[in-house]
Order: structure tokens, then C-alpha cells, then sequence
């Protein structure tokens, strides 16, 4: 969030993936700052790589206004990386309008009032996610974000789903239907 409100372009990078191919990723796409934890620090340094190493952002972050461009439409919110028939990553750009076009069709087709909540259960590097992270946020409502690898157990889903009061999430059909099931 915070890098996309200082005008940036955030690449989601799956910790569990091989430090090589984070790394290469990062090298395509041009990446200068990673946030991250130590032991990832020490992975990357060990593989050449040097961003800015960033832990976590002050709780009570804000942008500095006199820094601080509202992101334009054409501006790219993120690139996701995808395998696609070639097995080679490749990086999809993808804008600042596409996210904003997806999050207001979701509302107007799915309508989550202020006290809505949507449980945030996809991994972000799944363009799925994007809906589950930015919907409720941007209409005031709550994102619950279930632990990682959770979108892989149904009754485990189901339990969360129960307990976090939610009122929308996502799910591949191949999931719907085990979870269904």
C-alpha cells in the first residue's frame, strides 16, 4: 500500500520461491527497494542482490505531501509474474485504471457496505488477491487476511469463514468446488 501511494509499482514474490528466481524476478522488473525480514536480507545478499532493505513501515506512516504524486491512470500499480506456456517468468504490467476498473465492478456487482467484511485468503501473487486486498478497503469495509497456504484447506476456510464474519471472498472454481464438496 504504501508503495503505491508514493507513485511506485509493487512485484509480489512468493518467500518460498527459490532466492534465484526472486531474484531474477526482481532483476527484470527493475526492483530498487524490497521489504522484507532479516533472513530473506541474508538470502538476497548471499545471491547478489542489494535493494534498499525496508522491514516494515512505521505504524504511523503517511505519504509526504510535498513528495507525493497521486498515481495517474496509466501509472503501473504492479507487476505480477507469470509462467504462462513457456515456463519462463514473464513480468505483466499492470495500471493504476485496471485495479480501480476491477475494484468498482466487483462493488457494483457484488455491493459491500462500510461494515462489510472480505477475507483476503488468495496468495498476492494470484491476481485474484486484488479484489480480496483493495475491495473492502476502498469502500470502508474490513480485508481479514487468513493465514498463508489457508486458501488449501476447506474446513480450515470454512472455520475462518464462521469466525471472521465474513461477508464476500474469492475462489477458483477447482477450489469452490473442493470446498463445496
Amino acid at each position: 500500500w504504501t508503495i503505491m501511494l508514493e507513485g511506485g509499482a509493487y512485484v509480489p514474490a512468493d518467500p518460498k520461491h527459490p532466492i534465484e528466481r526472486i531474484v531474477q524476478l526482481y532483476h527484470d522488473a527493475g526492483v530498487q527497494l524490497e521489504y522484507t525480514t532479516p533472513d530473506m536480507e541474508t538470502a538476497f545478499a548471499e545471491a547478489g542482490f542489494t535493494p534498499l532493505i525496508v522491514e516494515d513501515a512505521p505504524k504511523d506512516y503517511q505519504p509526504q505531501a510535498d513528495t507525493w504524486e497521486k498515481p495517474k491512470p496509466d501509472d503501473i500499480a504492479y507487476v505480477l509474474f507469470t509462467s504462462g506456456s513457456t515456463g519462463i517468468p514473464k513480468g505483466v504490467q499492470v495500471h493504476h485504471a485496471a485495479v480501480v476498473n476491477l475494484v468498482k465492478y466487483m462493488q457494483a456487482t457484488y455491493p459491500l457496505q462500510a461494515q462489510g467484511v472480505v477475507l483476503f485468503k488468495s496468495p498476492y501473487t494470484f491476481d485474484g488477491s486484488i479484489w480480496e486486498l483493495f475491495g473492502a478497503l476502498l469502500c470502508g469495509g474490513c480485508t481479514y487476511i487468513a493465514p498463508p497456504d489457508s486458501e488449501r484447506d476447506p474446513a480450515f476456510l470454512t472455520d475462518v469463514l464462521r469466525q471472521s464474519g465474513t461477508h464476500f471472498t474469492f475462489f477458483v472454481p477447482a477450489m469452490l468446488h473442493l470446498w463445496l464438496s
